[in-house]
């Protein structure tokens, strides 16, 4: 995905079964290092430009940093339903960034950008804003419905 707020519309179907704080927890840590590799290199270094074009999506997009991810933030609920939104937020986000970017692989094992669909890049995009954009109408206009995500 090429921002990390539109993973959260996946969860949305899910909130009745799995904790909608602890997806979106999940998919914000998965994508931490990102950050850190993205943000903290200065622009003005002579390698930045090398740096940019290394791999940024790390262990925490690949299956078993996703579990590892998950595993770590279990603790911070301790339910059944915090654990299925960590683990669906977690597993769910290496999944879709690997639709968008070339560098992420599941395993470690499969080639680099063997999940990628360019030609489909822009229909999953209005896909998951339209989903974003009605989970956001719904919690605006039927805050009943949204008061139990938890």
């Amino acid at each position: 995905m090429p921002v990390t707020p539109l993973h959260f519309s996946v969860g949305a179907p899910i909130h009745k079964y799995a904790s909608w704080p602890g997806f979106i927890l999940a998919n914000i840590v998965a994508d931490l290092p990102v950050g850190l590799i993205l943000f903290m290199t200065d622009p003005k270094d002579p390698h930045y430009a090398a740096m940019q074009a290394e791999p940024h999506h790390v262990f925490t997009h690949t299956l078993w940093g996703a579990l590892i991810v998950a595993a770590i933030l279990y603790p911070m609920g301790k339910t059944r339903k915090w654990l299925y939104g960590v683990l669906a937020g977690a597993l769910s986000h290496p999944l879709l960034d690997g639709l968008y970017h070339p560098d992420v692989s599941l395993t470690w094992f499969d080639p680099p950008g063997w999940m990628q669909i360019p030609a489909l890049h822009s229909a999953i995009d209005l896909t998951l804003l339209a989903s974003a954009a009605v989970c956001v109408l719904a919690a605006h206009y039927r805050p009943a419905m949204y008061r139990d995500w938890r």
